[in-house]
């Protein structure tokens, strides 16, 4: 017999009112809720038709329904009571299912009632979304049509030089916003004008105000911190005055931060003075004894300063200077709105023609349906149902929060609502869930007159350790600031099982110095970890590897499988980009058209036919057809080649002259019998998988062809626009919960399920963030914010609302990040595994004391790692006993290889008998071993590195104490510096292209330029900080400032850019082998008379008084083979220069 707790027993029994069940991970919500349906059926308070269970998916329903059935079947045997085996055949019919199939059923049975037809058609996603692009692009072109200057601005304004991309994805962005609202005409309809409203504008001041509140605080507490260091170092010979006036400096400073806070909490804007703390250069901090103390204090005060920094580039904002700044995007916004519109009722009217529906019309329809004729179908349901049973309430929405409010009984202190789900694991945002609904509901229900809350905290899921674990971490970062609920003792976990078991460790993780192994450092790990668990009696099913997303799958894939652990990746993405149905895919595309070479030619190299480089290089040098298809047609050559080519089109004629009568699966199932490709796939790794892949395609055609689209050409485009889009099918699952086999999951796959051993990994990749980017933001609850356009030049700025937007939905994003820590943490029963990954050494985000972290703290981290890394060292620091740090020791590869490979000397010894020459063939010689490490093709780079030479003082220095240091934030701001010269290689590369226009320029002008052409990149590369784009600015200016640049582009010619090259080594000077070459990328070569000039940008940190001529050194090799293969190409002299953007221009000499 069940023991239930005496919250579980409540929330079985209760009655009376609106029952909203705060179920943690792992407390039985699921048993709880079968539980209270069997005790009412049994006690006979209602039967199953009386009831309306709402489940999260399909497979949930069908759960609970065998539950359900199998608990009444206990009772009926126990009972012998007739009326239960009633219950049991109402069952089949019984209302458990989806809320979106709950709507389905409202319209099958009720479409009269608001005149639609009976059998509307549902579109799939795919199709749906291809049919909606139609329509932005036909309202898009009646705008074009017209033409007015509100429109042209907000295309110049959201669109690239390219494409108007960017403003069809506000567009959708803004319909399907709209579409989660339950009424989406008044949710658009209601945002024009916003900033006339002077309400409104307030509000945005308000909460600007906030922000900078917030920012206050953490400078505040930042400051103290500062001011303990201050206090703590020990100083060689230092005068006290000099002491006393950097502790004056800092007194000024936390005084000036203390009014600010004041007069913000006042409403006020806030004004700070400039920045003025004693720094590296002054005796308070070149005469600190302790080197490791100066690193500290130089670091905790550069985040001063960043802090600092940043609240001086937040303008102080009135009501005044609110108006003034977005009364100008008012037409532009309400322009927006007006499409939107025109997309929301021409995608309507379209689907209404077509007699189709989309799955966000279910609950539009359902609604409608409800609130005809004065609630004439809410009463019937009303009157049926005795109880509404809501699971996973965190992730519904509006519009199906306002269809449960119509045929639900009551109020909230006297309803039959009964809601279950945990705030704490509402993941799914991006499908438009608002736990918001749920947290606004227990609010309400903590006070009288209202519903009941009850709070399932046990779970009897997880070891105390993993609990523990979890509690300390969420208590530390979750409140309703961030996190949006407060992680109090109603949201703590409490022990509810293995109370008597022994102690198992948490385990964090910490691999440094990442960069420097090969391969990715954090599989590589998990490897040996896996291995480990195993050895220790672990079998592979009760392991699970948890990532936040599928961006490190393949490598995942291939990486286990070579380690010889059995894996399954369960992608959600990457079908379209598998080998097996790109092949598929190419096979298909020739049959449909043959004149496509990358497919015509992929398909030739499949093993089916096996046609080599060398091959299709011959049809291809052998005919001057425009097509390969008709180069191979030509090949006329009597040889293998040419028998090969016929039986090759042998097969594709066929299959072409099939295609015509065959629908589509039928062509595809045809294609797997010519090319024997299903028994080909499935002999690769991962081959039942691959298999699984191709008959999944099968299937997808089919369902297709329900599409009413019947022809080849037809599915092609389809598939190819899903790939355009950056859509696809998720891959096809083929594996049991029983098989022996390690899972790689994101965290949402893995929502609902445990595992013995949960492996939290990849949190140490950057947060999605693009979307705070954007030019125009769109929120369900925050409108719609524009950033600042001005027409006159193209110069697009931030505005006061896209700030506040910007970071609501920041605030928000990282709220639902907690939330997937939440999930992947509790999934674990015995032990989780936190690898931390670190490029060079390990370092914390933040200064963390114990306590909860300060909001701006969290609201600036770009990871996961950055947000709990700090905590959990706290926590191992402070010595809790359920979490033990492991350094992590990676062996280089090339020792592994050793371990694992034979030479052929050790193989004379093994008495395993000899075959005819394989003595011969083991201990034979190269005729030429001298030439074996000869390269054939270099790089500009590796010669330079080859030649390059140790000074004759170099030194071997060896540490016997290991300090860890942290990296000053001046050296990384998060984004590498390989990665950062490449950025700024690229703008120069458009700068250097644009000269001439660019030179005609005035100031304004030219920034401006500057400015859009940094837009567009920081777009893509959404790594790019306001610091770097800072740094980049900064260079450009010191670039046109310098008077040997600017002279040398006075008299240039012509300028190129970006050139590549290739060039006998032996031509040059760098090898006496005729046949090795070397390539390179010339930054930039200028035509000047008589001669040519190269420039090479360098992006390299520059020490103060660094020397000329050891700069010019250190690139000497590269400069000479840029000089020598330009001279040798051009015929003419060439000089070169470095362009170092911290230092200067240098000339190199010959």
């Amino acid at each position: 017999m069940v023991t239930w707790t005496d919250e579980q027993y409540e929330a079985i029994h209760y009655t009376g009112s609106d029952i909203l069940i705060s179920a943690a991970a792992g407390s039985g919500k699921t048993t709880v809720l079968v539980e209270r349906i069997i005790q009412n059926i049994v006690g006979g308070r209602y039967s199953v038709d009386e009831l309306l269970v709402s489940t999260f998916t399909n497979m949930s329903a069908r759960d609970m329904k065998e539950k359900i059935e199998k608990e009444l079947r206990k009772k009926h045997a126990e009972t012998g009571d007739p009326r239960l085996n009633e219950e049991i055949l109402k069952l089949n019919g019984a209302h458990i299912s989806t809320l979106h199939s709950f709507c389905l059923y409202l319209i099958r049975m009720h479409y009269n009632v608001i005149g639609i037809s009976p059998d509307m058609r549902t579109l799939s996603d795919i199709e749906g979304q291809i049919r909606l692009d139609g329509v932005i692009d036909r309202v898009l072109e009646d705008y074009y049509a017209e033409g007015t200057d509100v429109f042209t601005d907000l295309t110049f304004m959201t669109s690239s030089d390219k494409n108007n991309s960017g403003l069809v994805e506000i567009i959708k962005s803004l319909y399907f916003t709209a579409v989660a609202s339950p009424d989406p005409l008044r949710f658009l309809e209601s945002r024009i004008d916003q900033y006339e409203d002077v309400s409104h504008l307030e509000a945005i001041v308000d909460a600007y105000n906030e922000i900078i509140r917030h920012k206050l605080i953490a400078l505040e507490t930042s400051l103290q911190e500062l001011h303990k260091a201050y206090h703590a170092i020990y100083h060689e010979d230092i005068k006290e005055t000099q002491k006393r006036d950097a502790f004056d400096a800092l007194a000024d400073l936390m005084r000036a931060v203390e009014r600010a806070v004041e007069a913000n909490l006042r409403g006020e804007a806030v004004n700070l003075p400039p920045f003025s703390l004693k720094d590296g250069r002054t005796a308070f901090f070149k005469k600190i004894a302790d080197p490791y103390e100066k690193k500290h204090l130089t670091d905790t005060q550069n985040k001063v300063k960043q802090s600092y920094s940043e609240l001086l580039s937040l303008p102080a904002y009135t009501v005044g200077d609110a108006v003034d700044e977005l009364s100008p995007m008012n037409e532009m916004n309400n322009t927006l709105i007006r499409i939107a519109i025109d997309v929301l009722q021409g995608f309507r009217h379209q689907k209404n023609l077509r007699n189709e529906m989309d799955f966000s019309d279910y609950e539009h329809y359902a609604l409608a349906i409800l609130n005809a004729n004065d609630h004439e179908v809410a009463e019937i349901y009303r009157e049926q149902f005795k109880e509404i049973m809501i699971d996973e309430y965190q992730d519904i929405n509006r519009v199906q929060e306002a269809i449960i409010s119509l045929i639900k009984s009551g109020d909230e202190k006297d309803g039959n609502l009964f809601m279950v789900g945990d705030v704490k694991q509402s993941i799914y945002k991006f499908r438009q869930a608002d736990p918001s609904l749920f947290i606004e509901k227990a609010n309400r229900f903590r006070k009288p007159g209202s519903g009941k809350i009850i709070n399932l905290n046990h779970n009897f899921r997880s070891r105390g350790e993993v609990l523990d674990l979890t509690n300390s971490l969420f208590e530390r970062i979750m409140d309703e600031t961030v996190g949006e609920i407060e992680y109090d003792d109603t949201q703590k976990l409490v022990q509810g099982n293995y109370l008597d078991a022994p102690e198992i460790r948490q385990e964090l993780h910490v691999i440094e110095e990442a960069d420097e192994i090969e391969g990715n450092a954090e599989i590589r790990h998990i490897i040996d970890v896996i291995k480990e668990k195993v050895s220790r009696g672990a079998d592979y099913r009760d392991i699970v590897i948890l990532t936040r997303n599928t961006t490190d799958n393949e490598d995942y894939r291939k990486m286990l499988s070579e380690a010889g652990l059995p894996v399954y990746v369960n992608n959600r993405t990457g079908y379209l980009d598998t080998l097996e149905v790109r092949s598929l895919l190419s096979i298909l595309s020739i049959i449909d058209n043959p004149l496509q070479d990358d497919h015509f030619t992929g398909t030739m190299r499949l093993p089916q036919f096996d046609f080599s480089e060398e091959d299709i290089a011959k049809i291809r040098a052998g005919s001057e057809a425009v097509y390969m298809y008709e180069a191979a047609r030509e090949y006329e050559a009597e040889d293998d080649l040419k028998k090969r080519l016929d039986g090759f089109f042998t097969v594709l004629d066929e299959l072409r002259t099939q295609e015509r009568y065959l629908s589509v699966p039928e062509l595809i199932d045809e294609i797997y019998y010519q090319f024997n490709l299903l028994e080909y796939f499935s002999g690769l790794p991962g081959g039942q998988n691959r298999r699984a892949n191709l008959n999944g395609l099968v299937e997808k055609a089919m369902e297709f062809e329900e599409m009413s689209h019947i022809s080849l050409y037809q599915f092609i485009t389809t598939i190819t626009r899903m790939i355009a889009d950056g859509q696809d099918f998720g891959e096809e699952n083929t594996v049991s919960p029983d098989d022996d086999i390690l899972r790689v999951m994101t965290i949402h796959a893995s929502k609902g399920l445990e595992f013995d051993h949960v492996i939290y990994a990849g949190i140490h990749r950057n947060l999605n963030f693009r979307d705070l980017h954007a030019r125009v933001i769109v929120h369900a609850d925050y409108g719609i914010g524009f950033k600042r356009f001005n027409s006159r030049d193209n110069t697009i700025l931030p505005s006061i609302h896209s700030i506040v937007m910007q970071e609501y939905i920041k605030k928000e994003t990282i709220s639902e990040e907690m939330r997937l820590i939440y999930v992947a943490m509790t999934r674990a029963v015995e032990q989780l595994t936190i690898p931390v990954v670190f490029k060079k050494e390990q370092k914390e985000k933040y200064l963390y004391n114990g306590g909860m972290v300060l909001a701006d703290y969290r609201l600036n981290i770009n990871s996961v790692q950055e947000l709990i890394f700090p905590v959990l060292k706290y926590l191992i620091d402070a010595e809790y006993d359920f979490l033990e740090l492991i350094d992590v020791e990676i062996e280089d590869a090339a020792e592994e290889e050793k371990m694992y490979h034979l030479s052929p000397e050790t193989l004379l010894n093994v008495d395993a008998g000899r075959g005819d020459g394989l003595y011969d063939k083991f201990s034979h010689r190269y005729h030429s071993p001298g030439l074996t490490d000869l390269v054939h093709k270099e790089s500009v780079t590796e010669i330079k590195r080859k030649n390059s030479t140790h000074p004759d003082d170099a030194k071997i220095v060896r540490h016997t104490r290991k300090v860890n240091l942290r990296e000053p934030e001046f050296l990384n701001r998060g984004v590498e510096a390989p990665i950062f010269g490449t950025v700024m290689h690229e703008v120069m590369m458009h700068l250097m292209n644009d000269w001439p226009k660019l030179s005609a320029l005035g100031a304004g002008e030219s920034e401006a330029y500057i400015d859009r052409l940094i837009s567009t990149i920081r777009e893509r590369e959404t790594f790019l900080t306001d610091v770097h784009v800072y740094r980049i600015k900064d260079n450009i200016s010191r670039f046109f400032n310098d008077p040997v640049m600017m002279e040398l582009l006075e008299n240039q010619k012509q300028i190129h850019t970006e050139i590549p090259f290739i060039m006998n080594q032996q031509a040059i000077g760098y090898s006496e082998h005729e046949d090795q070459i070397v390539q390179g990328i010339m930054d930039c070569l200028l035509e000047i008379d008589g001669h040519y000039t190269i420039i090479d940008y360098k992006t390299d940190w520059v020490p103060p008084g660094a020397d000329k001529r050891e700069l010019a050194e250190r690139y000497k090799t590269q400069m000479d083979i840029y000089r020598r293969s330009a001279e040798k190409a051009l015929g003419r002299e060439v000089e070169v220069y470095l362009y170092f953007f911290l230092y200067g221009a240098i000339k190199v000499e010959d």
